[in-house]
């Protein structure tokens, strides 16, 4: 069996992208993004109801490096829609009061924009 670590988001961007350097010289491009699970509503029996949708929202930090992050950094800008694949690392480290905790990054391979519109069944586009 064959490992793979992947990992498909499409969301949108909760902050501008930030471009830095590393100490050797790297480019290396971070944002956060959030993506949703879209529910119905419930009412007080447990039924479906028809009322509007609610929304949770799921955040996640993305870093991209080198050209790639360099390339995208200007479309990157908070409230932006895009689909990101990549795969998922994690870190340990230690709070100031010694506590050991970890964090989750999404390691970016590919990144699409996508657009801003947002269609219903009524509207088509020219």
């Amino acid at each position: 069996m064959k490992d793979m670590n992947r990992i498909f988001l499409m969301g949108r961007l909760g902050s501008d992208a930030d471009l830095k350097e590393t100490k050797t010289g790297k480019k290396v491009l971070k944002f956060s993004m959030a993506t949703g699970k879209t529910f119905k509503k419930r009412d007080e029996n447990g039924q479906e109801s028809d009322e509007k949708l609610k929304s949770a929202p799921q955040w996640h930090q993305v870093v991209i490096w080198g050209k790639l992050g360099e390339a995208c950094a200007p479309y990157l800008k908070k409230g932006k829609p895009v689909f990101v694949e990549g795969e998922v690392r994690s870190k340990k480290y230690m709070t100031k009061d010694g506590f050991e905790r970890w964090t989750y990054e999404v390691n970016a391979k590919e990144i699409n924009f996508l657009p801003s519109l947002s269609y219903s069944a009524n509207h088509v586009p020219n």
